[in-house]
């Protein structure tokens, strides 16, 4: 899904947009906000937490969050564990971020040592 149709249902002006109006809500706009991240093109993976809406929130929260969260960390350390000093080619040094639907780059070239089979 990138984004969701709405209608206005506020009686009033809400951001310049008449009440009734249709609004696209575009999820590959969501973290640009320079109010509440500082550079939020930049990809930092120290970054501290923010708040956000990615598994929704209140009553629609997904029931599957703490799960997929769970699998997401085990995998990744298994990855990492696996490809023992992986590091990005030098010359890739622009890893461009781009698209609408999937913000990803087009691809990170990397090499690794790989780390000795699991027995």
């Amino acid at each position: 899904m990138t984004g969701a149709w709405f209608l206005l249902s506020s009686r009033k002006l809400f951001a310049g947009i008449p009440a009734g109006s249709p609004v696209h809500v575009s999820l590959g706009a969501a973290d640009h906000d320079e109010k509440v991240l500082a550079r939020p093109e930049d990809f930092d993976i120290t970054r501290p937490p923010h708040p956000h809406l990615a598994f929704a929130t209140g009553p629609h929260t997904c029931l599957g969050l703490q799960l997929a969260r769970s699998e997401m960390a085990s995998i990744c350390n298994v990855d990492l564990d696996r490809l023992a000093e992986i590091r990005v080619l030098p010359e890739f040094a622009d890893a461009h971020v781009g698209g609408i639907a999937y913000r990803s780059p087009a691809s990170v070239p990397a090499v690794w040592n790989a780390a000795p089979p699991v027995s």
